[in-house]
């Protein structure tokens, strides 16, 4: 084997090698977990469609204010996953945000619950020495 051959599989192990170093940041390795995005962000509801299907009607707030005229327009929801019909979504926002984005089905009886999540501590206070 040549010193040019040696040099080029030299730089196509240490490409190789970046590009597996990155394959968990594209997978979404570093993303929040549903309790640290309930605790991080602004507003979370449990809405479920209308009867006509053009917005999602606020059953419980989570966290933050009920939306104006308790219901939130299909436009301004985004969906990653394919909603069962009729289901109760937990929907969050943050104050930064013109959409509201879909978490996951919930069921209504777990609302308190989720309202337990919602007030922890964000992983940036947990450090703090308690002040008093």
């Amino acid at each position: 084997m040549g010193v040019m051959t040696r040099w080029l599989f030299a730089a196509l192990v240490l490409c190789a090698s970046s590009v597996a170093i990155a394959c968990p940041l594209c997978l979404g390795g570093f993303r929040p977990s549903l309790s640290q995005q309930l605790v991080e962000l602004g507003h979370s509801v449990l809405a479920q469609p209308s009867a006509d299907g053009g917005e999602y009607r606020v059953l419980a707030v989570i966290k933050g204010n009920r939306p104006a005229g308790g219901t939130i327009p299909m436009e301004a929801i985004e969906l990653d996953f394919v909603a069962p019909p009729g289901a109760t979504l937990l929907l969050v926002q943050d104050d930064a945000w013109s959409m509201w984005v879909g978490i996951g089905a919930v069921t209504v009886e777990h609302a308190s619950w989720l309202r337990q999540i919602a007030t922890g501590k964000r992983p940036s206070d947990m450090n703090r020495a308690p002040v008093g």
